[in-house]
C-alpha cells in the first residue's frame, strides 16, 4: 500500500533537522533584530488575496514559505529587549519537549500509558507544594482560560451540586 503521507525515518530526520535549523537561526539572530517589525501592509493584502489550495505544497516549499512570511515578524515577545505584560520568551527546552509531546500525541483522559501516570506524578507533586491534603488531585489544560473555565464548572458544581 503506498501511503503518501508516510514518511521514512530519513526523511522525518532530515525535515526535522531543516526546522531545528530554522529555530536555532531564529533564536540566536533574534538579539541583533528590532524587538518588534510590524507585519508589512503589502504581506497582509497579498496573504488574503490567497485561495485555499487545492493539493498538498513541498514540505521544502512550506519551510521557505514559513521563512518569508512568518520568521521575520514575530510577535516580539522572544526577544531580550521586549519588556511587555505577560508573554514570556520561549524556553528552548520547552520547544522540544512540545515536539516530543506532539509525536507522541498522548491522551491523558485515561488509558494504561506513561503519559498518564505522570500527569498523575506531577499533580501529586503540585497539590504538595501548595499544602493541599493527600489524595488531593488535578489536571492539565491547554492554558489559562481552559483553566479558569475549569475551575468555574468546579466551583458550580462544589456549591450548586450540578
Amino acid at each position: 500500500m503506498d501511503n503518501k503521507f508516510a514518511w521514512t525515518e530519513k526523511e522525518i530526520k532530515q525535515f526535522g533537522y531543516q526546522v531545528v535549523d530554522m529555530i536555532a537561526h531564529h533564536l540566536t539572530t533574534l538579539p541583533q533584530e528590532p524587538a518588534f517589525k510590524p507585519y508589512p501592509p503589502e504581506l497582509k493584502q497579498a496573504l488574503a488575496q490567497v485561495k485555499a489550495p487545492q493539493q498538498g505544497q513541498d514540505r521544502e516549499q512550506l519551510l521557505a514559505e514559513i521563512g518569508r512570511l512568518v520568521d521575520p515578524y514575530p510577535f516580539g515577545n522572544g526577544h531580550p529587549r521586549y519588556f511587555a505584560w505577560v508573554n514570556s520568551q520561549p524556553a528552548i527546552i520547552s520547544i522540544f519537549a512540545e515536539a516530543l509531546a506532539a509525536a507522541w500525541n498522548p491522551s491523558c483522559a485515561g488509558g494504561n500509558h506513561a503519559a498518564t501516570y505522570i500527569e498523575h506524578q506531577v499533580t501529586r507533586w503540585f497539590t504538595e507544594m501548595i499544602g493541599l491534603p493527600a489524595g488531593s488531585g488535578g489536571l492539565f489544560v491547554s492554558g489559562g482560560s481552559m483553566a479558569s473555565l475549569t475551575a468555574l464548572a468546579v466551583a458550580r458544581h462544589v456549591k450548586a451540586g450540578a
